[in-house]
């Protein structure tokens, strides 16, 4: 993901967006913090679990390029013995999340070092009633990037915050690293499934079969032959970026923790009624010979934002096209179990949409439809994770990403990363009904009733609106919606 980091880099809010100093406290001797540790704790000479490249090529961002991203979710009751106790469990059966990142962030000793458990007990009644994004630095353990990367922080850190009506934020952090979107919500299932009492299969967190998948230098230079057509380049970029992050890295955490730099992205609720009537509204009422009339509500979701936003700040007359891409789960199509805990589990599915200014909404989810489940589409995800791995462990990747992220001729561009069917976890006090998280890019994110996004700033960027133009978009993508499928 080197050239999207890149990108999202130098975005950083304006100071403009300044609503106060956060203080985000780490963790140390401070009595509101256990290290909980699995068994015995440390060992003299821990096993060591190999990282892949790309899984590495996470943990050297700063901050807000979320290296080390937060998942929080309000608990309605809280009960932190159960809590705890779950948690070393899972923990146990999961030793990478008590390890330490060691020989450069390549591999991770399991040396049960142990997550840092911070309780803190809030003045207030209850909880925000609307979790705000910039309210992560308030309910979240943000270490130092660099010093997680080099080993000297955990892996891991957990921040419980409990409020006098007896509900509570429970904010888990992980480096990226260690865990991506769909492996910290698998985890979070686990430890909720172990703290109602249950004795569920513990996901896996070996690798073996992983590494397999990776190829070697020339068989990656043929995937990419298939790809491009031409064999990968070597460039000094991806060793530029990397010592600019090392450089400036401290500048952007700064920002993020007193700023919170990459926490404002625009967000809109869209409840299930709403969506399923827009679905409707969506699906061709005509069908092409060899096309079916079904489209996902994902894809109608999307194409309602392409339309929406593209007729709001485009020209009538623009006759470029929209970029989609698609943040996916690759492991089906690797043959991988659905549970197989990764630092880097994301393939990215591009798709254009030419002169999409004229299609209908129909058109434009049917579009959609077409190349996501298309019989090539799980064939192409399996080549895609295992070019960009394979180039990553050669210090090619660069190459590719500027490929697969060119954004030349097109006037709107879309970054999709849709969790918004993560099932909300339950430590046996209740469904939590409300998360949030800063992943990005544009995200899609559970709640109660319906669906949560966030709208990162590159959507309205990459369309060259005015100010006016953008905030009309945004009003018209919830006054526009169709409230019934009657």
């Amino acid at each position: 993901m080197l050239y999207i980091l890149a990108q999202e880099m130098f975005m950083v809010e304006a100071a403009s967006r300044f609503k106060g100093t956060h203080s985000v406290c780490v963790w140390g001797n401070e009595p509101d913090v256990e290290i909980i540790r699995p068994g015995e704790g440390c060992v003299d000479h821990p096993e060591t679990l190999r990282l892949l490249e790309g899984e590495n090529g996470f943990g050297w961002g700063p901050l807000a390029m979320a290296s080390y991203p937060a998942l929080a979710v309000i608990l309605p009751k809280v009960d932190e013995k159960a809590l705890k106790s779950s948690f070393t469990k899972a923990i146990e059966a999961i030793p990478t999340c008590a390890g330490r990142f060691c020989n450069n962030g390549r591999a991770l000793a399991l040396n049960g070092a142990g997550v840092p458990f911070r309780v803190v007990v809030s003045s207030e009644k209850h909880p925000p009633e609307k979790l705000e994004e910039v309210q992560l630095l308030d309910f979240a353990d943000f270490p130092n990037p660099a010093a997680v990367y080099k080993g000297n922080a955990p892996v891991m850190t957990v921040r419980l915050t409990k409020f006098q009506d007896e509900s509570a934020v429970l904010c888990l952090c992980r480096s990226h690293m260690l865990f991506d979107g769909t492996s910290v919500w698998t985890f979070l299932a686990y430890w909720s499934a172990l703290a109602r009492g249950e004795e569920p299969k513990p996901p896996r967190w070996t690798k073996d079969e992983v590494i397999a998948l990776v190829p070697d230098e020339e068989e990656t230079h043929q995937l990419n032959v298939q790809e491009t057509g031409r064999r990968l380049k070597w460039t000094p970029l991806n060793f530029v970026l990397k010592s600019a992050f090392a450089v400036f890295s401290p500048l952007y955490d700064a920002l993020f923790r007193r700023v919170g730099a990459g926490l404002y992205r625009d967000r809109l609720f869209f409840a299930d009624a709403e969506l399923e009537a827009l679905k409707s509204l969506a699906t061709p009422k005509t069908v092409e010979p060899g096309k079916d009339n079904w489209v996902s509500t994902q894809e109608a979701f999307v194409a309602y934002m392409i339309y929406t936003i593209g007729h709001q700040c485009l020209s009538s007359s623009a006759k470029g096209a929209c970029k989609v891409v698609f943040f996916l789960d690759p492991r089906k199509s690797l043959g991988l179990p659905a549970d197989q805990l990764l630092g880097s589990g994301v393939v990215l599915f591009m798709t254009k949409i030419e002169n999409f200014m004229s299609l209908t909404l129909p058109e434009i989810a049917s579009a959609l439809h077409e190349a996501l489940s298309g019989k090539e589409t799980g064939k192409t995800l399996k080549t895609r994770w295992r070019l960009v791995s394979g180039a990553s462990e050669i210090a090619r990747v660069f190459d590719i990403y500027m490929e697969y992220m060119s954004t030349t001729g097109c006037d709107l561009v879309l970054q999709i990363n849709n969790s918004s069917k993560r099932q909300l976890p339950d430590f046996g006090t209740g469904r939590c009904e409300k998360a949030m998280t800063n992943a990005g890019p544009t995200l899609f994110l559970p709640t109660k009733g319906g669906m949560e996004v966030l709208l990162h700033s590159n959507v309205f960027s990459s369309t060259g609106c005015s100010s006016a133009q953008k905030q009309k978009a945004l009003d018209t993508l919830r006054s526009e919606l169709p409230r019934s499928t009657a």
